[in-house]
C-alpha cells in the first residue's frame, strides 16, 4: 500500500479518536446533569443509594477505587442494627455465605451501576487481606455524576453515622467479617468461612473495639 492511499485511513483513524474523545466529553457533562437533576428532586431524608454512595466515597482508595461488595453489606448491616433509620430502610439481612447479606442492598448496587453513577469490575484474586481467597471480587468506581451524589450523601450523614462508617472502614475485610460473627452469630450460620480462618482476627478485634 503506497503513501497516497493511506493517507485516507490515517485522517480517518484521527478523526474517529477526536470523536471518541468527544463523545466521552459529553457524556461526562450528561452524567453530570443527570446527577444535580437527580439530587434536586431527591426526597430531603437520606436513601439506601445515599448510604452505598457515601461509604463507597469514604472507603475509595486515592486512586478512586473501593474494593469488596462484602464490605458494603457488612457496614450496612452493622449500621443497621446500631441506628434506627438505617434498620428502617434494610431490614431484609439474611445468615448467607460470609455473614448478613441483603437484597436491598444488593439492588441498590446494581440499580446505581444501572444509573451509571458507579462502575463494576472484578478481580480475580488469590489473597485478600492476608488470607487465601481463590477466585474473583468486586471492584468499584464513582462515575463523576456518582461522585457529585456520593460528595453530597457524605454531607447529608450525621455526625454519628458518618464517624461510624469511618472507624469501620479501618477494618480490614476479614476483620470485619469476623466482628460481625462474634457480635451477630446467629448471622454466620451459613459462613463458608472456617471458624479458625477467623481466629487471629477475633483476636485483633478484642483489641479494637
Amino acid at each position: 500500500m503506497n503513501r497516497k492511499s493511506r493517507l485516507p485511513q490515517v485522517h480517518l483513524m484521527k478523526t474517529l479518536r477526536v470523536v471518541d474523545k468527544a463523545w466521552d466529553a459529553a457524556m461526562n457533562v450528561l452524567q453530570y446533569l443527570i446527577a444535580r437533576i437527580f439530587h434536586t428532586h431527591m426526597e430531603t431524608n437520606l436513601t439506601l443509594r445515599d448510604y452505598v454512595l457515601a461509604i463507597i466515597k469514604l472507603g475509595s482508595s486515592r486512586d478512586g477505587e473501593f474494593r469488596y461488595k462484602t464490605k458494603i453489606h457488612k457496614i450496612l448491616f452493622i449500621l443497621a442494627q446500631e441506628f434506627e433509620e438505617l434498620g428502617n430502610l434494610c431490614s431484609d439481612f439474611i445468615p448467607y455465605h460470609f455473614g448478613p447479606w441483603s437484597y436491598e442492598v444488593e439492588s441498590t448496587i446494581k440499580e446505581l451501576i444501572h444509573l451509571g453513577f458507579l462502575e463494576e469490575k472484578l478481580d480475580k484474586r488469590d489473597e485478600i487481606d492476608g488470607l487465601q481467597h481463590t477466585g474473583y471480587v468486586y471492584i468499584y468506581r464513582l462515575t463523576r455524576a456518582g461522585r457529585v451524589l456520593a460528595e453530597r450523601a457524605v454531607k447529608k450523614l450525621s455526625p454519628k453515622i458518618r464517624e461510624r462508617i469511618k472507624e469501620l472502614l479501618k477494618l480490614n475485610l476479614w476483620t470485619l467479617i469476623g466482628y460481625v460473627y462474634i457480635r451477630y452469630p446467629e448471622y454466620a450460620t451459613r459462613s463458608v468461612l472456617a471458624d479458625d480462618e477467623l481466629t487471629p482476627r477475633r483476636r485483633e478485634i478484642s483489641s479494637t473495639t
